[in-house]
């Protein structure tokens, strides 16, 4: 996988799969789901080693704002 960090989370977050998966709230962010964008994340720096607890980390992050974000707009990946 090539691109951005920016593009990679962005993919990620308005997949389809995810999108049936989110439940709007920051204190509920699955496991696999961290896991998942963690992994394309270490995927999208060539497979290097040596940052997987700052991926995993970055992707909490991430996902946990977007889901505030979701929860507190009313919005839904994808919907205008």
């Amino acid at each position: 996988m090539t691109g951005s960090l920016a593009d990679v989370i962005v993919s990620y977050i308005t997949s389809k799969r995810w999108t049936e998966r989110r439940t709007g709230h920051a204190a509920r962010l699955a496991h696999d789901e961290v896991a998942t964008l963690a992994y394309r994340l270490f995927e999208a720096r060539g497979r290097l080693d040596g940052n997987d607890l700052d991926d995993w980390r970055f992707a909490e992050r991430e996902l946990r704002r977007y889901y505030e974000w979701g929860h507190r707009s009313g919005m839904t990946p994808g919907s205008s």
